[in-house]
């Protein structure tokens, strides 16, 4: 019989954000056998060890180690990775998250994976990847899907539901709960809608988000404020800065194409706008996190 949940637990499953980042398999190239931060603090990851073996470390002294044939889902930490000489992997990094950035799963702990359900989650990725590598997207599909065809969008989606499906039973089985939506004003909840699925291409107003939302501007920041802790542009800004992050470090597009997909009339005004909040140019950035 399938699992149904009772009580007060509540899933707000239209407002389940899942983005997919990045989806490749790879021999470890040597430059990347030891590194300092997985990332992990910020976005989901997932390694299927088809060769060799990885370990993280922590700053508390805790390590966790996965060989071949097992699936390493990290926690939502920053550890230092030593893969072994020739290890060879299925990496998938993504985002689930509830309206407005509620990760689905808190991710406290590592989960270990092999067996049955790791072999299905093997063959999700398998084809997952191969969508990812077929459209041979230029950059990131996170900020660049709109370079895609529509049929190309669907057919990564449809791969990528397909992996979450079995990625969702593995972290259940593992004993992670979902996490609760979080209750609150629905104009808020609009908002956070309406800024999760703004085109970064497009101009942002807090003005035209207030009307959208039947609310003044006052009284949107009011409400927002008391959610999310911060105003409604302060929560686009944090998206697109992720966004910028995100593009900088693991896609291969220019600078200028970067500051073009996120909505920047020019790279001198994202170069400036980036500094400011990150204390080095877009360039010194990327150069420090390869």
């Amino acid at each position: 019989m399938a699992n149904r949940r009772r009580g007060p637990f509540k899933l707000d499953i239209y407002g389940l954000q899942a983005r997919l980042m990045w989806a490749n398999e790879r021999a470890i190239e040597e430059r990347y056998l030891d590194m300092d931060v997985t990332a992990s603090s910020v976005e989901t990851v997932a390694w299927f060890i088809e060769h060799g073996t990885v370990t993280v470390a922590y700053a508390r002294g805790e390590k966790v180690r996965a060989g071949a044939g097992e699936w390493l889902f990290l926690r939502a930490d920053e550890g230092r990775q030593h893969f072994t000489q020739g290890a060879r992997l299925m990496s998938l990094r993504f985002h689930l998250r509830l309206r407005g950035g509620k990760p689905l799963f808190t991710r406290a702990k590592d989960v270990v994976v092999s067996g049955a359900m790791g072999g299905r989650l093997r063959e999700a990725a398998r084809r997952l990847v191969a969508e990812f590598e077929r459209v041979d997207a230029p950059g990131t599909l996170y900020v660049a899907r709109d370079r895609l065809s529509l049929v190309d969008n669907f057919r990564i989606e449809s791969a990528f539901m397909n992996w979450l499906r079995f990625y969702v039973e593995a972290m259940e089985a593992a004993g992670e709960t979902p996490e609760a939506a979080t209750e609150g004003d629905p104009r808020v909840t609009k908002a956070l809608t309406l800024i999760e699925e703004h085109r970064m291409r497009d101009k942002f107003s807090e003005a035209e988000l207030a009307r959208r939302c039947g609310l003044s501007v006052n009284q949107l920041g009011r409400l927002f404020r008391a959610r999310q802790g911060v105003s409604p542009f302060q929560y686009y800004e944090g998206r697109r800065m992720e966004l910028a992050r995100h593009a900088l470090a693991k896609s291969s597009l220019p600078v200028k194409e970067v500051a073009f997909e996120l909505g920047f009339s020019s790279p001198p005004h994202f170069s400036n706008w980036f500094i400011e909040r990150a204390g080095v140019s877009p360039r010194a950035w990327r150069m420090k996190k390869r």
